[in-house]
């Protein structure tokens, strides 16, 4: 997600559902909660889809930690 220009804090938030695979975009809720759609270049769009492929949980988020709640979060 590097190549998209986000902050760390708008790429955690991200679940599996507002990816547009067809266009390799996303909206992303940033700061002011204002929305903005970025792009993504292919090399992250294959490895989105390896690393999401690989998981076996059901959890909405894109980003997840092994434990409880399984949303990968910002550290402030």
């Amino acid at each position: 997600m590097f190549s998209t220009g986000c902050r760390i804090g708008e790429i955690v938030t991200l679940d599996r559902n507002s990816i547009n695979w067809g266009s390799q975009s996303v909206i992303v809720r940033g700061k002011g909660d204002k929305e903005r759609g970025v792009y993504f270049n292919i090399r992250c769009d294959i490895w989105l889809k390896k690393y999401l492929n690989c998981r076996d949980d059901k959890d909405p988020a894109i980003f997840v930690t092994e434990r409880s709640p399984h949303r990968m979060s910002k550290l402030k």
